[in-house]
């Protein structure tokens, strides 16, 4: 008898467990699209400046600066989109293409980055304020607000590092 009802019950939950699994396995698993900054810069090699230039890494709040891509579609609110994500940060993202650009410009002497052992004329600070797509009805457009500051660094030579 004992066997019997273990026997129906071991059944009853082999069966109930194809019955779920079945339907998982119909699904198709979620495409991630991913996507990346791009922007035609207007670039002109007329004018050459004799002066050296150091690009910062761009500063972005932690809000714009992560995987998935923020949207709105009503003022105020926002929401992330689960599958379509940034291929890097938009972070690193600005900088890099901030930086390529200057470079391609040739309206430098030279473009510094971080790090390096040299001392800039000037210093390039950016901040990314804003970077989401918004939604007016059946129309979409991307939102990209960025503060630049161009000035010169305070310090006149770079500190020597000090080894103990």
């Amino acid at each position: 008898m004992i066997i019997k009802h273990i026997t129906k019950i071991l059944l009853l939950s082999v069966l109930l467990f194809f019955s779920g699994c079945g339907s998982l396995i119909k699904q198709p698993a979620p495409v991630i699209s991913y996507y990346q900054l791009d922007y035609t810069p207007e670039i002109s090699t007329n004018a050459s400046v004799n002066k050296t230039i150091l690009i910062k890494s761009f500063y972005i709040s932690e809000t714009f600066n992560r995987d998935s891509i923020m949207y709105s579609s009503e003022k105020y609110k926002c929401n992330f989109y689960p599958y379509k994500q940034w291929i890097s940060a938009p972070q690193t993202q600005m900088t890099e293409s901030f930086r390529s650009d200057f470079i391609k410009s040739g309206a430098f002497k030279g473009v510094i980055i971080p790090g390096q052992l040299q001392t800039p004329d000037l210093l390039l600070s950016s901040a990314l304020t804003e970077i989401q797509e918004n939604i007016k009805g059946k129309k979409s457009f991307g939102t990209v607000k960025i503060n630049v500051t161009l000035s010169k660094p305070a310090f006149k030579t770079i500190p020597q590092k000090i080894i103990f």
